[in-house]
């Protein structure tokens, strides 16, 4: 029996799978019932799909949590492509990758 494809599952592709913060703030907002932390720069009160922590005086830790639809089938190819674009997502925010 042959798997299904992964694009079978997607109705839509690219940005059109993106959400708007009105369903975006539906959707979180069983969230906000937790207390704010201070270190908290970015997070659920910026309606953002990334989140940075105050780690210390000049580092921070930056998440990024996003949904893409299956752009392909390849599931390796996919993969690599959702952790560039998440990657990608961090780099805009200003991070890089810091050995100390």
């Amino acid at each position: 029996m042959n798997a299904p494809l992964i694009t079978s599952f997607c109705t839509t592709g690219g940005c059109a799978g993106k959400i708007g913060p009105d369903v975006l703030e539906t959707m979180l907002s069983p969230m906000r019932q937790f207390p704010s932390v201070s270190q908290l720069l970015v997070g659920l009160m910026d309606q953002d799909d990334a989140a940075v922590y105050a780690h210390n005086g000049t580092e921070g830790l930056i998440f990024s949590a996003d949904f893409i639809p299956p752009l392909l089938d390849d599931p390796t190819a996919y993969g690599e492509i959702a952790a560039a674009h998440a990657i990608n997502d961090i780099y805009a925010r200003g991070g890089h990758r810091s050995c100390a």
